[in-house]
């Protein structure tokens, strides 16, 4: 299992005290096994939880104790978990398949899967 904890960079136009530029912590499982675990966001009233066992997907919401589930009709069942999900509306189709497909936990393999290579590091 990988963990992450992610976290908008406020440069980015983001202001720096919303519920947007709050970290968010991802676990991720292969591609069967997704959760993710947000901040409260006490002005919309929700503090979410979603927990993804494909094809089973459960969204929590702790501040009302609710919660729903849905479960994935296929034909393929793998969470994703897209790095760059907010952005790729806004981009060409072609490049918003290739940007869409570099996901949080699989970055090595997106990069490899492009040609990239190990480079030595600059001596600190």
């Amino acid at each position: 299992m990988t963990k992450m904890v992610v976290q908008l960079d406020p440069s980015g136009g983001v202001a720096p005290n919303s519920f947007a530029a709050k970290p968010k912590t991802i676990f991720r499982a292969g591609t069967q096994f997704c959760r993710t675990e947000e901040q409260p966001d006490p002005e919309h009233g929700i503090h979410g939880i979603v927990v993804i066992n494909e094809p089973d997907v459960w969204m929590v919401n702790l501040v009302t104790n609710s919660a729903q589930h849905i479960v994935d009709p296929g034909p393929t069942f793998n969470c994703r978990m897209p790095i760059f999900a907010d952005q790729l509306a806004n981009l060409p189709d072609e490049s918003a398949k290739q940007l869409g497909s570099l996901e949080f936990g699989y970055e090595l393999e997106f990069f490899k899967s492009k040609g990239a290579t190990a480079q030595p590091g600059t001596p600190g």
